[in-house]
């Protein structure tokens, strides 16, 4: 599959390309120190396979029930495993390069243990308790204080009894988080992204693709409904509904 993060998926990016990372000074300034003869020496050869960019990479991988709360993730991609905890973690015990990882469903009822509904779901994978690692394997950091939030797509069992598990290739905006953006939010030079805030009021940065950016500057340039600074208005300048964003997805694809 080619996306938009096929070239550093499938080769190293050089030192000091931070395309689509939304990079402090600070970051920048180790990014751009970096040193992998360093790692080689310390041991940690396996600083960009952690968990924030383990699941961007090229691999094989086999997808288990270790046991009823608990799905396992197993790769040949420096044979890191991943264990995603339903309900909740076990104790926060030493820092590692996968953390501890608490998985919920985000759709319907959900299942509270492995006998979930059919039905097209989300799963939602918050980790935390990491080690210090890269975004990518050009030394972009991520601090052992980082928390990821990944989302995932189950698509029932097919006909011919596959059945998909497919992350999402950017950490996403829920609906409500998309209709609460405020166009300062948006960041569309050097290092594009969108700044949320969510459950917890906890804040978060997305990045933008190419696609999105231009996307997002031609709606911006479209004149402005009401008075305030919300960046997806309804027809009256307020803000969006959930029935209203399916109203509209129903109307464009229909005359598609």
């Amino acid at each position: 599959m080619i996306d938009e993060d096929w070239r550093w998926r499938m080769i190293a990016p050089e030192k000091g390309d931070f395309s689509g990372i939304p990079l402090n000074l600070e970051g920048r300034r180790a990014a751009d120190t970096w040193d992998p003869a360093k790692d080689d020496k310390t041991g940690e050869q396996c600083r960009a396979y952690g968990a924030p960019s383990l699941m961007r990479s090229p691999m094989r991988m086999q997808i288990t029930w270790a046991d009823e709360n608990t799905l396992k993730i197993e790769t040949d991609y420096r044979n890191q495993t991943r264990l995603l905890h339903f309900h909740e973690a076990p104790p926060a015990g030493q820092r590692s390069w996968q953390g501890s990882s608490v998985a919920e469903w985000e759709v319907g009822s959900g299942p509270k243990r492995r006998d979930r509904p059919s039905g097209p779901l989300d799963l939602k994978v918050a980790t935390n308790n990491l080690r210090s690692g890269y975004l990518r394997r050009n030394g972009i950091p991520y601090g052992q204080n980082a928390e990821l939030t990944e989302y995932f797509d189950l698509i029932p069992k097919q006909p011919n009894s596959d059945e998909w598990l497919l992350r999402a290739p950017l950490p996403g905006l829920q609906l409500s988080e998309m209709t609460s953006l405020h166009t300062p939010d948006v960041v569309l030079g050097t290092g594009a992204h969108v700044r949320c805030v969510g459950k917890g009021r906890k804040e978060r940065c997305t990045p933008l693709t190419k696609q999105a950016v231009d996307t997002l500057k031609r709606w911006l340039r479209e004149p402005r409904r009401g008075s305030g600074d919300i960046l997806f208005p309804s027809a009256r300048g307020s803000r969006l509904s959930a029935d209203g964003v399916e109203f509209l997805l129903a109307k464009h694809v229909a005359g598609a």
